[in-house]
């Protein structure tokens, strides 16, 4: 195992009222201070996605920064909407 260096909290809002299709992915990117690449995150919401609407996964894309991946389960197209998430990198 890899001896664990640090653990960071903090919350984001986002607010995307773009439309993404059935089986289609959106990604979003946040500034996550003082993350670095391979460190785990866990997302979650603050108030309920819309229906359809999942978060498929979230990574340290690169240093302080962290990508949030979207899915629409749904047959019709979706929109994020306007959602805070708490964010947790663990490193």
């Amino acid at each position: 195992g890899t001896v664990l260096s640090g653990m960071i909290k903090t919350n984001v809002t986002i607010s995307d009222f773009t439309s993404y299709n059935y089986t289609e992915t959106r990604t979003q990117t946040v500034t996550v201070t003082g993350a670095i690449v391979n460190g785990s995150v866990i997302v979650n919401p603050r108030s309920a996605l819309p229906a359809g609407v999942g978060v498929g996964w979230a990574r340290v894309s690169s240093a302080n920064t962290v990508t949030i991946a979207f899915i629409n389960t749904d047959t019709s197209s979706k929109y994020i909407g306007t959602v805070t998430f708490d964010i947790t990198v663990i490193q």
